[in-house]
Formats: structure tokens, sequence, C-alpha cells
């Protein structure tokens, strides 16, 4: 057939007409791969849930402590504790096994029923019974044994302060909410305090913490119960120079000469007696002494005794107690 210019024409329209169709074939087909069935509300809300839901913690965690690194539950169920019972408390965490003579302080006393005793020091086969998942220990007497028990992790008592310790176990126990909580409370109940007690201490008056023992006098820092802590850190009074500059966060305690006694006493003395193997005839003898009656707080009946049962614990519960007690004898003396 003989092409013609018409034809020409004719050919070249088929020819485009046909990769128009072709080209509207494809994109359908490409719009309909694309396209799903919508989903079902209860899919939907599945997949939302599933997108939001939080990893799932795991099982265990490692944390360091005085003897290395222990691998412990995150959220040990079990715990037996020699030490920081107080601690846990406040937390919100009751054991199921405690160191005897610690359950017998005053302030924290009422809280251990359905805990077992675990004596003093603690006897590793009652430890043993109570299938434990966690041990806090305060020095490394029996690590090995207790370590096959369970778990098992050292924090030395008196390394660091109350608050900070009670951080340190929040930390470790999941318990950061609870922990920064009760320590919000304290420090707007200590707040409120050095504000009441403006004029019963001047803001240059010393305030010391004096344990008489059979072997003599003691003076105390900020970190081995006695109210130090509520003293110094809390209440913010001012300790004798030589205690701020030498024991403050240092020396837990420091033992006394009766020469040297002077030098450690503030205008305000918080007193308390161990009165064991003698302790109670040393005092009296020290307090009949002419060093003694010649200090300052002696002099102006400024001489707070306390109960020893209720000043020695340091832990959080009998610290918050123990800052009552000195706030309320304070107060009592302002003019």
């Amino acid at each position: 057939m003989r092409l013609t210019q018409k034809n020409i024409a004719l050919v070249a329209f088929i020819l485009l007409f046909s990769i128009v169709l072709a080209a509207c074939g494809n994109d359908k087909n490409d719009a309909g791969a694309s396209k799903t069935a919508p989903a079902s509300p209860a899919a939907a809300q599945q997949a939302q849930e599933t997108s939001s839901a939080p990893a799932e913690q795991p099982a265990t965690r490692k944390v360091t402590h005085a003897l290395g690194e222990t691998e412990i539950p995150t959220e040990p169920k079990r715990i037996v504790a020699d030490q920081y019972i107080g601690h846990l408390l406040a937390l919100g965490i009751k054991p199921v096994g405690a160191r005897g003579d610690l359950m017998k302080s005053p302030f924290i006393q009422d809280q251990f029923e359905g805990v077992a005793d675990t004596g003093s020091p603690m006897n590793l086969e009652k430890v043993l019974e109570l299938k434990p998942d966690l041990i806090i220990v305060q020095s490394e007497d029996n690590y090995e044994q207790l370590s096959k028990i369970a778990p098992t992790i050292v924090y030395e008592y008196g390394k660091i302060n109350t608050l900070e310790q009670l951080k340190l176990f929040g930390d470790i126990l999941g318990k950061q909410k609870e922990a920064d909580e009760w320590i919000a409370a304290f420090d707007a109940k200590a707040k409120s305090y050095r504000e009441k007690l403006a004029g019963a201490v001047g803001p240059d008056e010393t305030v010391s913490v004096i344990e008489l023992w059979a072997e003599g006098p003691f003076v105390f820092g900020n970190n081995w119960g006695r109210g130090g802590y509520s003293l110094y850190n809390a209440l913010q009074l001012k300790p004798p120079a030589i205690v701020a500059k030498e024991i403050i966060d240092k020396e837990q305690f420091r033992a006394l000469s009766m020469e040297v006694l002077p030098d450690y006493v503030g205008d305000f003395v918080f007193l308390t007696v161990y009165a064991e193997n003698g302790g109670d005839k040393k005092a009296q003898e020290i307090k009949d002494s002419a060093i003694w009656k010649s200090l300052k707080a002696v002099k102006n009946n400024r001489v707070i005794e306390l109960r020893i049962e209720d000043m020695a614990p340091g832990d959080p519960i009998s610290l918050d107690k123990q800052m009552d007690i000195q706030f309320e004898k304070l107060l009592a003396l302002k003019k």
C-alpha cells in the first residue's frame, strides 16, 4: 500500500492513542496495588498500644558497691538487710528479714510486723531459710557465704550522709520517686524549723554533739547518727570551728581527752551517755570534773541531755524524729 501523507497521519494518531491507553492502565494498576483495606477499630487500637508501650524492663541489673559489681534483681521482692532498714522503710519497702537489734530502734520498731529477726549479727541459717533475692550489708563480714545465698551488696555505714544513702538506694531499687518525695518533705520541715528557731540560737553560736563512754568523751560529726545530720545539714546550725574543719564530712566521730574537750564543745551541747561497761559512772565523773563545770554551755544551762536509744540511729525516719526533738529542745531555750 502506498503511504500517503493522510495515511501517515492516521498511523501516528493510532500509535499515540495506544500509548495513552497503556499509561492509564498502568496508573490504575499502581493505584490499586497501593490501596489497603482500612484497619478495624480494635486492630488500630492494638497497633497504637504496641507502638506506645514501654520497652520491657530487664529482670536484672548490675550495681557497683564496696566489693565490686554485682548483678541483682531489677525489682527485688525478698530483701534481707543487716543495716539501712530505716532507709528501706522510708522508700516503702519492707524487708523479709533484718538484723534484730536495729528492729528495736524506737522510731521504726512498730513497722516490723511480718519481718523475721535474723539475729545480731545475722545468722546465716536464718538468712538462708528466708530465701532472699537480695541481701544488703554494711561490711564484708560473711560476704562470701551470704553471696552464695543471694546477690549481696555492701555499703559502708557512714561513708556518705543519710539522705545521700537514701537517694542511692532509691536508684538501686527503682524507688527514685519515693526517695525524692521523702527528701523534699524533710527539707520543707527543716526550712520551717530554721525560721522558727531564729532567736533561739544566735548566728554566731555553735552547737556540739557529745557522747560520754567508759573510755571518755566523744564528739560526733554529721554522718554517724546522734542527730548530727539534722543539726548541721538540715537545721544548718554551726559546729565549733575545729569540728567544722576536721570532722564534718570527714570523720564520723572522734575520741577526746578531757584536756582538749573545751575546744570541741559549743555554746549548746546535745549530750548522750553510753552506759555500758561503766559508761554511766564515767559520765558522772566527767560531769563532776572542774573542766566540765567550766564549760560555757554548762554554766549557761545549755546542755541538752537526750536518750541514746533515740539519738543513736542514723536512718532517715529516725533522723526526722531526732530533728523534731532537737527543734523542740532548742525552742524551749528561746528567751
